[in-house]
């Protein structure tokens, strides 16, 4: 396998960097626009509680089919980038920023998968009718649980940038 890798990394080893790029942009534009740009609005336009919770429902159930989609691009092309770049065997230094963003990362993901918990309970509070749980889900996925994925997101592309030497 690791000789496919470094195979396909001397091939295509730009195009790995410039999917790997673009999936960060569209994971962290995600997340930027669900928490300023789309949740505000709906909060101020819909004095309705429950047709905003079902705007807030559909909106994050898309939001989690494409991060997750570019959670997984981003996860695979780093398999590639970190065998095809040499990183644990380069430099020591270079090689503990890559732990370090790898952290960053397991604890997006972390932070996702415990998102995508607190949006099921928000949805079956929803059906059974308590808004004020399901209120109490919404809020705090868009108001802190983005917002901490959003940075440390933010933390592990100045890392990347590091690395790189951008």
């Amino acid at each position: 396998m690791k000789e496919f890798i470094l195979f396909a990394f001397e091939r295509y080893g730009d195009i790995f960097m410039y999917i790997h790029v673009v999936g960060v942009t569209m994971l962290l534009g995600a997340l930027f626009a669900i928490r300023f740009l789309f949740y505000s609005p709906v909060e101020k336009a819909i004095s309705d509680d429950e047709e905003r919770y079902i705007l807030y429902m559909r909106l994050l159930k898309r939001f989690f089919i494409f991060a997750l989609a570019a959670l997984f691009i981003i996860m695979i092309v780093s398999i590639f980038l970190a065998v095809g770049l040499h990183f644990r065997n380069d430099n020591p230094t270079y090689g503990a920023m890559m732990h370090i963003k790898e952290a960053v990362w397991i604890f997006i993901v972390f932070n996702m998968i415990y998102i995508y918990k607190k949006y099921k309970n928000a949805l079956k509070a929803f059906e059974k009718n308590l808004l004020i749980e399901t209120h109490e889900n919404i809020m705090l996925i868009v108001k802190y649980l983005i917002p901490i994925i959003l940075f440390f997101g933010l933390v592990a592309v100045f890392f990347g940038n590091i690395i790189r030497g951008w």
